[in-house]
């Protein structure tokens, strides 16, 4: 409920509530919410709220959720989201984290958005912080190409070899990145 962002449900496109004032630019579904970045790069979404980043809300209307933090890009997974931020490029992921899905070194679920209104760890964890010049989210796991040495990093489930390994971990996973096979730079076709 909500996803469509008119508080309705339906099987008719509807316009999303606000739409037009808000400006949008882009925008991504995941399994049941939707995040939008505005022209300004301010961050909106509607759908269920723990992979919105806030926990025990729904919003059935485009609400902004980040207070004051701009993105330049947003992803959206089955059940987590990630963002790379525009003041320090580092990329933060929110929602389902018992894989590691969110790559803040740790499997507490879900990862919220702090007191702030933002994530507050940015995949890596705070003390070893990653720049990713794009990313992908699956299921329950992430790669990205890291900005500066362009090697692949995966982090998240690695059951079924997702991480690019050639034994997978199980049902567990990687709480940080990791580089994909042999550390090869790859290039952005």
């Amino acid at each position: 409920m909500g996803s469509f962002g008119a508080g309705i449900s339906g099987f008719t496109p509807t316009l999303v509530v606000n739409s037009a004032s808000i400006n949008f630019t882009s925008i991504v579904a995941g399994g049941s919410w939707v995040l939008a970045l505005n022209a300004s790069g301010h961050l909106y979404g509607w759908g269920t709220s723990g992979n919105l980043g806030y926990s025990g809300l729904n919003f059935y209307v485009p609400t902004l959720l980040t207070g004051g933090v701009t993105w330049s890009k947003v992803y959206a997974g089955l059940t987590f989201s990630c963002g790379i931020r525009k003041d320090n490029a580092f990329t933060y992921c929110w929602g389902t984290n018992n894989r590691g899905e969110c790559g803040v070194g740790n499997f507490v679920s879900p990862v919220i958005f702090g007191g702030l209104g933002f994530p507050t760890i940015p995949v890596g964890g705070v003390s070893t912080p990653y720049t990713f010049s794009m990313i992908s989210l699956g299921t329950s796991h992430a790669c990205g190409i890291e900005k500066n040495s362009s090697y692949m990093f995966c982090w998240g489930m690695n059951n079924n070899g997702e991480h690019g390994w050639p034994v997978p971990q199980g049902d567990g996973g990687a709480a940080l990145p990791f580089t994909v096979g042999a550390p090869e730079p790859c290039v952005d076709w």
